[in-house]
């Protein structure tokens, strides 16, 4: 009966607020509202426990509430920082990388990431869906973080295949960036195994592949992308740059969306 009495109380709160009729009389109004919000709390002092019930009754409703509020201090933090990012320019080195996307693109896409990295196999796809959803507008480019440690054992290797693949073939490295990423766990446990039979079924030539991934010119590559993530205060992965906007880890699609718009000054 009480929560009867305090749910009646609310519609009535909502039918008014949504009465246009009760709009027209503004004096009638600000008494009816004053009039509803005593009721409410006269509710409440006779009935302390009442909110906390329904509050229980209606869990899935507050959490999703919650989660708003959170999603939308989270957008209103990250707005506010990349403001101050458009006003520290980063030069990241992208000369002779290849490019995904629109070469001429007015947004980079930069990702410092790893392929044991579990949150950089979830990065990889949403860097898929968003150069889907925005065709033309965003190029990416990836540099290469390999971490250390347990269960990262095969990641400098992958890194090493993947930049001999490119060396062969630009649109078979893609090819095989997709694969290493989308068989994360076939990568951790039988390493480079994996990344010959990877190799070979996409057509690239293994026996060269084999050879070039203790070139100099590939090492100095990793080298050069590990040395330039520690200068740029890299720290975990995955890292994303969007143009001069910073983006330490993951995020979901729309503040993704969100940093692009920024980046292009919308």
């Amino acid at each position: 009966m009480q929560h009867k009495t305090f749910l009646l109380l609310v519609f009535t709160i909502i039918s008014f607020c949504y009465n246009p009729a009760s709009a027209q009389n503004t004096a009638n109004s600000i008494t009816l509202n004053n009039q509803i919000k005593e009721a409410v709390k006269e509710v409440l002092k006779e009935n302390p426990g009442l909110i906390l019930d329904i509050l229980k009754d209606n869990s899935e409703l507050v959490f999703e509430i919650a989660q708003q509020g959170v999603e939308q201090r989270k957008r209103k933090v990250y707005a506010a920082k990349w403001q101050e990012d458009l006003k520290q320019p980063v030069k990241i080195d992208i000369k002779n990388r290849p490019i995904r996307g629109n070469i001429n693109a007015p947004v980079t896409i930069v990702a410092f990431s790893d392929f044991t990295c579990p949150y950089c196999q979830k990065g990889a796809e949403l860097i898929k869906n968003i150069m889907q959803n925005n065709a033309g507008k965003v190029r990416f480019v990836f540099k290469h973080f390999p971490l250390a440690g347990q269960g990262h054992e095969n990641s400098r290797i992958a890194s090493e295949y993947i930049i001999a693949a490119f060396m062969q073939d630009e649109n078979k490295g893609w090819e095989l960036y997709d694969t290493v990423f989308e068989n994360r766990k076939d990568l951790i446990n039988d390493g480079e195994k994996f990344l010959q039979a990877s190799a070979k079924k996409l057509g690239l030539n293994v026996n060269k592949l084999t050879s070039d991934i203790k070139s100099r010119q590939v090492q100095a590559l990793i080298s050069a992308d590990i040395a330039e993530a520690e200068k740029l205060g890299v720290q975990g992965t995955p890292y994303f740059f969007v143009n001069n906007l910073r983006i330490p880890g993951m995020l979901p699609e729309d503040l993704f969306s969100l940093a692009i718009d920024t980046a292009q000054g919308k």
